[in-house]
């Protein structure tokens, strides 16, 4: 199981599904569902932000936060 945090800048994948459905609940209320791609552009310094594009949303996840979504 490959999680969105294990992604290298610049790459793109898609989201295959949530490991916890808190989290689940709130990304997919902003439009993060799975199937949809994502890349990542960039991470912060010290690597605990991840700066993500989707097709319609630019957003920024803590690391804890990206561990919980599975990409292909």
């Amino acid at each position: 199981m490959k999680t969105l945090d294990q992604m290298k800048i610049g790459s793109i994948s898609k989201v295959i599904s949530f490991v916890e459905p808190t989290i689940a609940s709130r990304l997919m209320s902003m439009g993060i569902v799975p199937g949809i791609s994502v890349s990542i552009m960039r991470k912060s310094l010290m690597g605990s932000t991840y700066f993500l594009q989707f097709p319609q949303l630019t957003l920024a996840l803590r690391k804890e936060e990206a561990a919980q979504i599975v990409i292909e």
